[in-house]
């Protein structure tokens, strides 16, 4: 044996040409295999147009979303740009407001205040005023006894 490795089996010495198999011919074979490699290129060629169409669609609808996402930045950075000047002129306020705070006094009569406004709340209808204030102590029978 030599190194090579066998092929199949070895042809019968007695043959000397081989016969086809005769019940599967087909004379159209050749056309219906044109056919279809034509068919096939076809379908390639259809397949890669309309693979550059959707890149070149997807590419345009990039362009797009890209130009949307940049006016909606601009709107933004807008809108922040009005809230801090808001938030300046508010807190500018404040502090107008803390600098009167603290340094605002009010004199109150703290012995003569109580009694002008009981003065103006305590009276009737006819005028009068009720200048003196009554206390006393109340007992309720049958009062219930908390335990």
């Amino acid at each position: 044996m030599s190194g090579e490795p066998r092929k199949g089996p070895e042809p019968d010495p007695e043959r000397t040409e081989p016969t086809p198999d005769w019940s599967r011919f087909d004379p159209h074979e050749t056309d219906r295999e044109t056919k279809r490699v034509q068919r096939d290129a076809f379908d390639a060629a259809r397949d890669a147009a309309r693979t550059a169409r959707d890149a070149a669609h997807d590419a345009a609808r990039e362009l797009e979303k890209q130009a949307r996402d940049a006016a909606r930045d601009v709107e933004k950075q807008a809108r922040e740009a009005e809230r801090e000047a808001r938030r300046g002129e508010r807190h500018q306020r404040r502090e107008e407001w803390r600098a009167h705070g603290p340094g605002f006094r009010i004199d109150i009569d703290s012995e003569g205040i109580a009694s002008r406004v009981m003065k103006d709340f305590v009276s009737d209808a006819s005028g009068e005023a009720f200048n003196e204030t009554v206390s006393g102590e109340f007992t309720f029978d049958k009062m219930p006894r908390l335990r």
